[in-house]
């Protein structure tokens, strides 16, 4: 069995050969590889399946070619600013320039480092919604026929090596994070319901696009990353705002052949009847120490409906664990997750590489043997 129909089969809870072990994704090893086909060819060697990342598509508000960005000498940082201008009104982003700013005097908004050192993000009011919509809606072809140049490229090594592909698209809830920030998200549907429905119909609008653009590609699997849901929307909230949206785009991929796959975070637990409601194949981030997922638990909601994806964490339990840690791990994930199969086995979210190679690298040597001794058959 090809590793594409391996992993594939397992997510829609078919017969497989054995249950796989496959990084959802690794961008730790991305750093280090050239090119997409190196990225395969060192997880193959391994032993392990592999699937592909499509190219991210930039986001649009980033490269707008009319924003101005300013520095103001400050104590203790320096103030970034830059100001996006539309025919809809202007919208201005702050942060301080903290020693570790990876941007040099850019503002990125779509940066994890951008919202923990924002004095201002794009959307503080309603008024800054249509702006926003403005900026979300241009093109900018020379970014996009780049990444359909990769995209091309990745579908063809993956066609050749047997791979899926998977495209990693923006989720509603982290979008608004980004945008807006976590106590909007948080709490606009509570104080103003109107204002966060028409933020969540503006972002949704513009992930739509995003998704097409993949589903286009004919990616196998799209995987929505939510991890800003479980930590800052109430379940509740999450039924009114997210459901909707949710079964649209679950809709919408399953309609052009491909696999949805939900990506979640933290404290999830509350969320699994309502994921398994809107009819999510496979959810990503399973990880019984920083995510605090009850592993047996998940497995007994979930049931057949949803398939896992994870059982394990990347940092604590690989990169920085002992080889017989990294061990235990594999089988604790086995043991409960893999019986009745719709289990992809993975170290979540990421294993960096950087921090202590040598060991993280014999650790995920360790991983994929004591994985191969559980699952997969013995060869005569």
């Amino acid at each position: 069995m090809r590793s594409r129909d391996r992993v594939l089969r397992s997510i829609a809870f078919r017969e497989v050969d054995f249950t796989p072990l496959c990084l959802h994704a690794w961008p730790g090893l991305r750093r280090e590889c050239a090119g997409i086909r190196e990225y395969a060819e060192r997880q193959t060697e391994l032993g392990i399946d592999v699937v592909l990342p499509l190219p991210r598509l930039p986001v649009e508000m980033d490269h707008a070619r009319e924003a101005v960005t300013t520095r103001e000498e400050r104590s203790p940082y320096p103030l970034l600013k830059k100001t996006f201008r539309t025919p809809a009104g202007s919208l201005d982003v702050a942060v301080e320039q903290t020693a570790d700013w990876p941007h040099g005097n850019d503002v990125v908004v779509w940066s994890d480092f951008t919202v923990p050192r924002s004095k201002k993000l794009p959307v503080c009011t309603a008024e800054d919604i249509e702006p926003l919509e403005h900026l979300l809606s241009r093109r900018h072809s020379p970014d996009l026929e780049r990444v359909r140049e990769a995209a091309r490229e990745t579908s063809a090594v993956a066609a050749e090596l047997g791979l899926a592909t998977i495209a990693h698209v923006e989720g509603l809830s982290s979008a608004i994070y980004r945008f807006a920030g976590p106590e909007a998200l948080a709490v606009w549907g509570l104080d103003d319901p109107a204002a966060m429905q028409r933020l969540v119909d503006v972002v949704a609008a513009w992930e739509a696009r995003r998704t097409s653009f993949y589903l286009e590609r004919g990616a196998d699997i799209v995987s929505k990353g939510e991890w800003a849901a479980g930590a800052f929307l109430s379940p509740d909230l999450f039924r009114t705002f997210m459901m909707p949206v949710l079964k649209q785009e679950i809709a919408r991929v399953h309609e052009a052949g491909a696999v949805y796959c939900y990506h979640g975070s933290v404290d999830m637990m509350p969320y699994l009847d309502l994921i398994r409601e809107a009819g999510a194949d496979v959810l990503f981030g399973v990880d019984p120490l920083e995510g605090r997922w009850d592993l047996g638990k998940t497995k007994e909601i979930c049931g057949e409906d949803v398939a896992l994806w994870g059982g394990m964490n990347g940092y604590l339990q690989v990169c920085r664990a002992s080889p017989q840690e990294t061990e235990r791990a594999v089988e604790a994930a086995l043991h409960t997750l893999a019986p009745g199969g719709g289990f992809i086995l993975c170290p979540v979210d990421d294993v960096p590489l950087r921090e202590n190679p040598a060991a993280t690298w014999e650790n995920l040597r360790h991983m994929a043997r004591t994985w191969r001794a559980m699952c997969q058959p013995r060869r005569p």
